[in-house]
């Protein structure tokens, strides 16, 4: 999640909903601009794995270190992972595939500038470029040069038009420049492309809802439900539209399919909380705010609500 901020009791950080009178959800007032989500990356280039034997010998020490960097990678250590990838590019310094692991390793620990300039340097080289250019796409949203992630994004889609990850991380720097036809055009051509893909009915439906269109958002929400039973994310934004539609008890409905599926996401049980509140299910907020609690006990908004559902037990 993005960096939060509290304006009037309100969590502004989890969705993008502009919901009057909804002091103390963590799902409201977020705005579309903000809302992006992450651009997709390429996965990790793997050498081809010698299977056993005495050819284990016979391995370069270059790919020896690439290998232990995937694992480092793989791990979430990417301080390692950098050293082991360095390390390679010492003994084979024009290796594309090597340049553009360690590019995503300093991507990994958050140094896009420098990740940019390795996968340049790679694509200088090498004959598959689509997946560099969308892991450079993502060091250029990341670093703040949407015009430069557009433009990557474009020679993608150029090379190869059914490129769905491409359609979606431009979807995506679109919003993040407010260009939300053109966002809502690459989402649509992604959900064209690529039926099950989650993330882009739910930017549609954070940018449809921040436009006043509920309805639409609700379409788009349910069509992505539909097709992904299992993806916690689109119950709870379409609980936040059905909450913003005036629709309580399907909002409960929505918050707690998408707490099964993800029991320790802190902002569901929240707004589930906020719900149950609103509908004078005391006992039933009073648990959900103390499991949050449970979660995390550094969660204001969660005990700011859990003090006013026990003062309202207490009047009844």
């Amino acid at each position: 999640m993005v960096g939060l901020l509290v304006v009037a009791g309100i969590v502004i950080g989890a969705g993008c909903y502009q919901v009057s009178q909804m002091l103390g959800m963590s799902g409201s007032g977020k705005s579309k601009a903000t809302s992006v989500g992450k651009p997709p990356v390429a996965k990790p280039i793997a050498e081809k794995p010698v299977e056993h034997g005495p050819a284990i010998e016979a391995v370069p020490k270059w790919q020896k270190a690439v290998r232990r960097g995937l694992d480092f990678e793989k791990s979430g250590d990417f301080e390692k992972a950098l050293s082991e990838f360095s390390s390679a590019l010492d003994m084979e310094p024009d290796r594309p595939e090597i340049l553009h692991n360690r590019g995503r390793a300093l991507a990994g620990l958050e140094q896009y500038v420098r990740a940019a300039e390795d996968f340049s340097k790679a694509l200088e080289t090498s004959k598959n470029p689509n997946e560099i250019l969308l892991d450079r796409a993502a060091a250029y949203f990341h670093s703040g040069d949407s015009k430069k992630a557009v433009k990557d994004y474009n020679r993608i889609i150029k090379n190869d038009s059914s490129y769905a990850k491409a359609y979606y991380g431009r979807g995506l720097t679109y919003m993040k420049l407010r260009d939300f036809d053109r966002a809502i055009k690459d989402f649509q051509e992604v959900t064209r492309l690529m039926p099950a893909y989650g993330a882009a009915y739910k930017q549609q439906g954070l940018i449809y809802s921040d436009r006043g269109k509920k309805d639409e958002a609700f379409a788009v929400l349910s069509k992505g439900i539909e097709l992904n039973k299992n993806n916690a994310d689109l119950f709870y934004e379409r609980g936040l539209v059905n909450y913003d539609m005036g629709n309580r008890e399907e909002a409960v409905i929505d918050f707690s399919r998408a707490i099964d599926l993800e029991p320790g996401k802190k902002e569901f049980l929240n707004d589930r909380g906020f719900v149950y509140l609103q509908l004078k299910r005391y006992s039933d907020a009073v648990a959900d705010f103390e499991q949050c609690l449970s979660i995390d006990q550094g969660y204001n908004l969660a005990r700011e609500n859990l003090a006013k559902a026990r003062e309202a037990m207490s009047r009844q």
